[in-house]
């Protein structure tokens, strides 16, 4: 049985419950949440979108270095999964390595930088427009 099955009975036969075991034996522990796939995809996603381009290694934008070129990418990622991806403050931190606090941070930065730096705002203007292409 493959992931799409699993999920074609448990939305036809609304006995998801009874399937979340066969889908933790398929995918990892991390990558399952209450309805099956938690936001793990989406923050690997975004993060290898943003890295790719940046130019900036995933490792990299997750790490705890404070050059100015990953923290913007750092902002940027986070921001994405707030604003568009509508994941909460602890699960951004979780797949960041940081506390909700920090994300709660760095989301304000993020804001402050589109209004106040040209330069950034550019930067993101393109990622999304890369993004709907």
């Amino acid at each position: 049985m493959n992931i799409e099955d699993i999920y074609y009975h448990a939305l036809n036969h609304k006995t998801f419950t009874r399937f979340y075991a066969k889908i933790k034996k398929i995918m990892k522990a991390d990558e399952v949440g209450i309805y099956g796939i938690s936001n793990t995809a989406t923050c690997n996603h975004v993060c290898n979108y943003v890295s790719k381009l940046t130019g900036i290694p995933m490792r990299d934008i997750r790490n705890k270095d404070k050059s100015r070129r990953l923290m913007e990418a750092r902002y940027i990622v986070c921001y994405l999964l707030r604003k568009h991806h509508k994941l909460n403050y602890k699960e951004i931190g979780n797949y960041m390595n940081r506390s909700h606090v920090s994300i709660i941070y760095i989301i304000k930065q993020a804001e402050n930088m589109l209004k106040f730096n040209k330069e950034f705002r550019e930067c993101y203007k393109d990622i999304m427009i890369k993004d709907n292409n």
